[in-house]
C-alpha cells in the first residue's frame, strides 16, 4: 500500500493576507455593503447594513472602548505573532468554511447508513 501524503479531508491553509480594514468591524461591514452592491447579492448587503447598524450603535454607546477593541483587534489581525497564537488557540477562520465544506462531501454516501 503506497503512503499517504495528502488527506483529502483536511484542509490546506489559507494564504491570503488579511485586509488593510481586517480587524475594524464597522469597516469590515462597509465593504461587505459595497460587495454586495457590486455582485448583486442581497445578503451579503442586507448582512453589512445590519452589522454596520449594530457597530454604530455600539460606537455611540461606547466609543472609547469600541475604539479600543477596533485598536486590538487590528494589531491580533496584522501582528503575524499574535495571528499565529490565536489561530493555534482558536483555529484558522479561512480554513473552517473548506474544512465543513469537505466534510459535508466525503460523506455524502454515509447519511442513508447512519439512519438520519
Amino acid at each position: 500500500r503506497p503512503p499517504v501524503t495528502t488527506n483529502p479531508l483536511v484542509a490546506t491553509p489559507a494564504d491570503t493576507p488579511p485586509s488593510a480594514w481586517a480587524g475594524v468591524w464597522i469597516a469590515e461591514d462597509i465593504e461587505l455593503i459595497g460587495q454586495g452592491i457590486r455582485e448583486g447579492s442581497w445578503i451579503d448587503g442586507t448582512l453589512g447594513v445590519v452589522g454596520a447598524g449594530l457597530d454604530g450603535l455600539a460606537f455611540v454607546s461606547d466609543a472609547v472602548g469600541s475604539l479600543l477593541q477596533y485598536g486590538i483587534a487590528w494589531i491580533i489581525e496584522h501582528v503575524r505573532p499574535l495571528t499565529e497564537a490565536l489561530d493555534w488557540l482558536a483555529g484558522d477562520p479561512a480554513q473552517r468554511p473548506r474544512s465543513r465544506r469537505r466534510s459535508h462531501g466525503g460523506c455524502a454516501g454515509c447519511w442513508p447508513a447512519c439512519g438520519t
